[in-house]
């Protein structure tokens, strides 16, 4: 069991990061990632509407960032890598991120993003005194 001053921390930080993932789009696997995050008032897209191109090319030259949020597991490192790539070659200036989504699925001890949405309820109520 937590104590109750780690458990204020953890709650601090994981309110700071998903306020993070709140100012970009985040690109994530499927579509009940997306579903998940949507129920957090993340705005992401799947890989498919990405690599569809469902974009947009105005959302790269006004979005602040890109949040590429994948599972942690060996198709959520392909996908992750094919993002990388095309971010890349849109726009050698686009601003992304890989790195904040496995963080806060490692504060939250789960592996898929799928998960994120029943797990940060879970934290955010747990008591604190």
């Amino acid at each position: 069991m937590m104590r109750p001053r780690k458990n204020l921390v953890q709650k601090k930080r994981l309110e700071l990061m998903l306020d993070d993932l709140r100012e970009g789009i985040v690109i994530v696997e499927g579509k009940h990632d997306v579903e998940a995050l949507a129920r957090l008032k993340i705005r992401s897209i799947s890989f498919a509407q990405f690599i569809g191109g469902n974009l947009g090319t105005k959302s790269f030259q006004t979005e602040k960032i890109f949040y590429v949020w994948m599972d942690i597991d060996k198709g959520g490192a392909d996908k992750e890598e094919k993002v990388v790539e095309m971010l890349d070659m849109i726009d050698g200036n686009i601003k992304y991120d890989v790195v904040l989504g496995k963080r806060v699925l490692k504060m939250l001890g789960i592996t898929s993003v799928e998960q994120a949405y029943g797990r940060v309820r879970q934290v955010m109520a747990s008591n604190v005194e």
